[in-house]
């Protein structure tokens, strides 16, 4: 966990918060599933932004059922994943490697695009780390319980933290099913989707077209296309539970 849990301090809730409905034993059985594997998709798209991949990953990735085909975005990335992998030969993972850091580091880029995966970088005016985005994150993550490990020296509003953080919520809302506090877990739902549409959707878009153009191979790419495709369908479901 690069998200850790503040000392003393637990998820935010207050009493009036949310939009509750009940739901029966069945209901909440199949919800709370489904927050598990919300949580696993989000707990994997935090990897994929903070560390690179290692050779068991990659041949689960070259499977063309790998990442479920959900929607169109991701059933055509998952398709563009699975062949990269599968030609990308024996020291694919090597390259790789090289892959993300020129993606995500910058290294070896003298000029033109840089994929830098931190909100500010997107959002803010003069295209700066450590703006307001990252305030507001920083903010929201210590409202529930949370905070990124001081030893990384990271901007708090890398998209890797924010996939965590997501994935820390769906966590817990499958707690608060399994707790049958359907109070918790409404407010839960609403927080994930305004992080959703505020800190995730609002930029990525533009993170993928500078991946797509830094890429010089179809791995990076392929994965923002997943993470794109899995976001807006979450964010689809997410104002279904909450009507």
């Amino acid at each position: 966990m690069r998200l850790t849990k503040r000392k003393g301090k637990g998820s935010a809730m207050s009493e009036n918060e949310g939009t509750a409905r009940s739901v029966d034993a069945s209901e909440a059985a199949e919800l709370r599933d489904e927050m598990r594997a919300r949580a696993n998709m989000y707990a994997f798209f935090s990897k994929v932004f903070l560390r690179e991949f290692d050779d068991e990953e990659l041949a689960r990735l070259g499977s063309s059922d790998a990442v479920p085909p959900l929607n169109e975005r991701m059933a055509d990335g998952s398709r563009r994943l699975a062949r990269a992998v599968q030609v990308g030969g024996i020291d694919y993972r090597t390259r790789l490697a090289v892959e993300y850091a020129r993606i995500f580091l910058s290294a070896g880029i003298s000029e033109g695009t840089a994929a830098v995966p931190f909100e500010s970088v997107y959002t803010s005016e003069d295209h700066l780390v450590m703006q307001d985005a990252r305030d507001d994150v920083v903010a929201l993550y210590r409202r529930h319980g949370l905070d990124v490990e001081p030893r990384l020296h990271t901007p708090e509003d890398h998209l890797g933290f924010e996939m965590e953080f997501l994935s820390t919520l769906a966590a817990r809302s499958a707690e608060a099913l399994s707790a049958g506090d359907d109070a918790a877990f409404a407010e839960l739902a609403r927080v994930q989707l305004g992080f959703l549409e505020g800190h995730v959707l609002n930029w990525i878009g533009d993170l993928a077209e500078d991946v797509e153009e830094c890429a010089k191979d179809d791995f990076y790419p392929a994965l923002m296309q997943i993470v794109i495709g899995y976001a807006e369908l979450d964010v689809q479901n997410l104002r279904c539970l909450l009507e």
